[in-house]
């Protein structure tokens, strides 16, 4: 049975998960839904199967496999990970990853707060000022590694990738002073089964965020 990844019709928390689905090879279809126009953005979408899903926690991103139905973005990513050997194989490993992808996150939460609240101009600035000490830490940890983990691609890395694309999107020449992560991103970007993803008609580019964002959204 192919599961089914349900989310809007956007990269969002999303694509990490897309990303790690195709480099993992789990076949998957999405379920997709769309905000309406502005000035209401309607969600009824996905409002109106909400509920209808028997989902214990109801929301999206969700993932389906038969009888087994799983929401919020980290779990899915972590289970998937884990689902196909990965996720470190000890305690000391498995609070690793997961003490880096919370600094990814909490990195990802400043950058869609910047791109969802009024004053755009205001928040950029004040999120690039502080910018780079965040991505200081992530190069510095780089530095003799070719993926978080080591030499072995981990569930962070489609978290570190996604979102340093998107804020190389966001504000281009924002790697400038990071070779590591510009290494990085190029990397991962040759990784066989990411790179024939990333040429298909499947892979979405764009948009980074909903309707009603003030960057990264089609109104």
């Amino acid at each position: 049975m192919v599961a089914i990844l349900g989310y809007w019709k956007i990269r969002g928390l999303a694509q990490q998960i897309r990303l790690l689905m195709e480099y993992v090879g789990e076949p998957y279809k999405e379920e997709l839904y769309e905000c309406g126009p502005a000035p209401e953005y309607s969600r009824e979408s996905w409002l109106s199967k909400k509920h209808k899903l028997d989902l214990a926690f109801p929301n999206l991103p969700y993932y389906i496999d038969g009888d087994f139905r799983l929401t919020q973005s980290d779990t899915i990513l972590r289970y998937i990970a884990e689902k196909h050997n990965m996720g470190g194989k000890t305690p000391a490993e498995r609070a690793q990853l997961s003490m880096i992808n919370g600094a990814l996150n909490d990195l990802r939460m400043k950058f869609v707060h910047t791109c969802y609240s009024p004053g755009l101009a205001e928040n950029k600035n004040n999120f690039l000022k502080d910018l780079p000490d965040a991505l200081k830490m992530f190069q510095d940890h780089l530095s003799n590694r070719e993926w978080i983990s080591g030499e072995k691609i981990d569930y962070p890395d489609f978290n570190l990738y996604d979102l340093l694309d998107a804020i190389q999107s966001f504000e281009p020449g924002a790697l400038k002073q990071f070779p590591k992560l510009q290494d990085f991103l190029r990397r991962f970007e040759e990784i066989p089964k990411i790179k024939a993803y990333m040429s298909s008609p499947r892979y979405m580019k764009w948009p980074f965020n909903n309707k009603m964002a003030q960057w990264g959204g089609d109104s």
